[in-house]
């Protein structure tokens, strides 16, 4: 059986090695939105534009209807 100061030391390194982890999982997250946000802005650009294209269009058949 384990003495109490003993577990009481394995809990605080254990917490100290989740929060290391949970450190490394967070700066990976913040890099990945980083390179993907860019790719993504674009993306919504594009479809705004194509939105307007559209609008304009449906605009021009009814028109000519």
């Amino acid at each position: 059986m384990l003495m109490p100061t003993t577990l009481v030391k394995l809990l605080f390194s254990f917490c100290f090695k989740l929060s290391h982890y949970l450190d490394i999982v967070e700066v990976q997250i913040a890099q990945q939105v980083a390179q993907k946000s860019e790719a993504f802005f674009i993306a919504m650009t594009s479809h705004d534009a194509l939105m307007e294209q559209l609008t304009h269009t449906i605009n021009v058949v009814k028109a000519l209807r």
